[in-house]
């Protein structure tokens, strides 16, 4: 990585000319501040513009009645929040917004060779997402929940903005935010283009009735082993999963981030586990104690990263209604721990309780299921307060949020852990290393933790086998910190990861940029953007594109793509083009 000097950042500024910021796009409008990350002069409609070294913590609440209406005549001095038992002070308060007709802005076209990952959709309401987990979900189930997807479509109520994902092999965006019903119908129809295949059973069978027969051989010894290995199938089979599932719900956290205000997760999925234990007391035959896998971790993480997103996750599993019964003997009894659905239920609830959501099974109507989702939450209040304890120590702190009236049931995220504001830099580099290069691929949608511009130019006879990218990052998001040689400094990994047309890579390169500003030039900064740039040599070709940004202190990352095309190069002049 090449860290440019003090004395580049200066010329770099000069950058900006090139970003020029296009009729109608605004000049510094940024995503809501994730409740987890610095508020370092976030800004959002919602929320008032800080310049803090802290930690503000947003928690949003919805508040209904015992019939379950929505109650939105809460004053602030009838909340109040507690964090690990002691009381905070409320800095922000907003009311719930009267429901309006949606006016979905014009698309906004940007000059020539420019790309940007701005978020420019708006609305009123709760945005929602519906997504369609075909990993964790039987194909039977799959046709069963399109088609009680499109039940609900028919009577989609006015002026509800939905997206719609689908999550296989790859997490994909079928449809982004629209209103328009038909639209969002063939959204989910598509989505069985996406459905991934169920997992890999093939270890060796074992029904009861072979292992009485091995057993009256005197073939014990061999029953253990069977039964070990299709423990420790079934085990990686869902380790896999539930890896897969947490980098797509994480890079869904990423995508989300920078849209303002509350975003509702309608996750329809029925097999995601939140540990698998040995069905049977017997040892392994190798001196273990059988196959164990615990996962809370990993989901607590997963929690935390949605809810600082402002996401509220509600699961439904499209399953009939389960009955009591206890798993049944024989292999079902040793492999249907993955796809238990008491395990799935326990994870359900507790994603959906850490985020302020809730989860919905043993229903059989799923339609009316995606329905409360999506009206839950339409109307909240936003409470924001900057903890007492200054100590980021990573452990988690938990929220209690109570009004003082007896009648009133409120719903909210359950805490978060308490991370340093700017302590990204500290983290394992493998694990930095993984987030960026999640974010990079093409098989996850594009983040908008952190806003950008860029402009791609093709290669020229001034830049020669070169396509050149200058990077304008929204310098609000960024973490910057005034050191004691009275200088802002600041981080920032600018990348560009090439592909072809058909999705395989091809190249990638990254650079830090490390900055020390004076006064004048932060100011500068501040009212434009950080700059940064990049170079590809690429063959000539049709290219896409991945593009990404990354505040190294607090880890928010951007990302957008764009298309370039190579020509070949004349006979007159240029070099050899480097794969």
């Amino acid at each position: 990585m090449r860290q440019p000097t003090p004395e580049f950042c200066q010329i770099a500024l000069l950058l900006l000319v090139l970003l020029t910021i296009p009729q109608g796009l605004p000049a510094q409008e940024t995503p809501a501040p994730p409740s987890g990350q610095a508020a370092s002069q976030q800004s959002s409609p919602a929320l008032p513009t800080l310049r803090v070294t802290t930690r503000l913590v947003i928690v949003d609440v919805v508040a209904t009645d015992r019939k379950g209406a929505s109650v939105n005549d809460l004053k602030a001095e009838d909340f109040s929040i507690q964090e690990d038992g002691a009381p905070q002070t409320i800095k922000v308060f907003n009311l719930p917004q009267a429901p309006q007709p949606e006016v979905l802005p014009e698309p906004v076209k940007l000059p020539p060779n420019m790309v940007s990952n701005i978020t420019t959709f708006r609305s009123t309401q709760a945005l929602s997402v519906v997504l369609l987990d075909a990993l964790n979900t039987s194909p039977a189930e799959q046709i069963f929940a399109r088609e009680e997807m499109l039940k609900f479509l028919e009577k989609l109520p006015a002026g509800r903005s939905i997206a719609v994902y689908a999550m296989g092999a790859k997490l994909r965006l079928l449809q982004d935010f629209t209103t328009d019903p038909s639209i969002l119908q063939r959204a989910v129809l598509a989505a069985k283009d996406h459905a991934a295949s169920e997992p890999d059973a093939s270890a060796p069978y074992l029904s009861a009735a072979l292992e009485q027969s091995m057993a009256q051989m005197g073939l014990q010894n061999t029953i253990n082993q069977i039964r070990y290995f299709q423990q420790e199938n079934t085990a990686a089979q869902t380790d896999i999963r539930v890896a897969m599932t947490v980098a797509a719900l994480s890079s869904l956290a990423r995508t989300l981030s920078g849209y303002p205000g509350r975003k509702n997760l309608i996750w329809i999925s029925s097999a995601f586990p939140a540990s698998i234990f040995p069905m049977t007391l017997r040892q392994d035959p190798r001196g273990g104690g059988g196959v164990q896998r615990e996962y809370g971790f990993e989901i607590a993480r997963l929690a935390n990263a949605l809810s600082d997103a402002r996401v509220a996750v509600y699961p439904i599993d499209p399953r009939t209604l389960q009955t009591g019964a206890l798993p049944s003997i024989g292999r079902d009894r040793e492999l249907a721990q993955a796809d238990d659905p008491y395990a799935a239920h326990e994870t359900m609830n507790s994603v959906a309780e850490r985020t302020g959501g809730f989860a919905t099974y043993n229903k059989n109507d799923v339609a009316a299921a995606v329905r409360t989702g999506i009206e839950d939450g339409t109307n909240y209040y936003t409470l924001g307060y900057y903890p007492e304890s200054k100590t980021w120590d990573g452990r988690f702190r938990k929220i209690v949020v109570k009004v003082n009236r007896a009648d009133i049931r409120l719903r909210y995220r359950q805490g978060y852990f308490a991370i340093d504001p700017k302590g990204y830099a500290k983290l394992d580099p493998k694990h930095q290393a993984l987030d960026l290069g999640q974010a990079l691929s093409l098989d996850y949608p594009l983040s908008t933790a952190l806003t950008f511009r860029a402009v791609v130019m093709p290669p020229s006879e001034k830049t020669g086998n070169q396509v050149m990218i200058n990077y304008g990052v929204d310098a609000h998001a960024l973490g910057f910190e005034l050191q004691d040689d009275g200088l802002q400094h600041a981080s920032i990994d600018c990348a560009a990861q090439a592909y072809t047309t058909k999705g395989n890579p091809v190249q990638t390169r990254a650079n830090t940029f490390n900055a020390g500003l004076k006064a004048e030039q932060f100011q500068l900064v501040m009212q434009r953007f950080f700059p940064c740039n990049q170079a590809l040599s690429l063959v000539p070709g049709d290219y896409v594109l991945r593009l990404g940004v990354r505040d190294n202190a607090t880890g928010l990352i951007g990302t957008a793509n764009a298309r370039v095309t190579v020509a070949p190069v004349a006979a007159s002049g240029g070099g050899p083009r480097e794969k």
